[in-house]
């Protein structure tokens, strides 16, 4: 969705930084990055009134490295790319041993979180 100008498309679109409807001004934030055409990487952040919000994805040798932050008084909703849910790790732990990660459920190109606010750091093979 293009709300406007290029900056807000990147942060939107290739970020995936976006807000919840049924709570507007980013208290819950959805986070879905678009992995486009041969786009390797892309680093968005959107200061919003409780903090700045960080999506920083790095494609390489088919796996995904995604970084995102989640201020402090927020939640988010992270859909991680991914072709083989069950290799996902965030800090290097499998997502569903991290605490702090709630998996929601796996989709066929996502693995689908909750967070509260911290930094996560998410690993994810993007090939079978």
């Amino acid at each position: 969705i293009l709300s406007g100008n290029f900056e807000a498309w990147c942060y939107q679109t290739l970020g995936g930084i976006n807000y919840d409807l049924e709570e507007p001004g980013f208290k819950h934030i959805i986070l879905r990055p678009r992995l486009v055409g041969d786009l390797t990487w892309a680093r968005a952040s959107h200061e919003s009134v409780y903090g700045k919000i960080v999506s920083d994805w790095k494609i390489d040798g088919g796996q995904l490295s995604w970084q995102v932050v989640v201020p402090p008084g927020t939640t988010a909703t992270a859909y991680v790319p991914t072709t083989m849910p069950d290799h996902v790790r965030e800090s290097g732990e499998p997502i569903d041993q991290v605490k702090e990660v709630d998996v929601v459920e796996s989709q066929e190109t996502a693995v689908v979180v909750k967070l509260g606010s911290g930094t996560y750091e998410f690993a994810s093979p993007l090939n079978k």
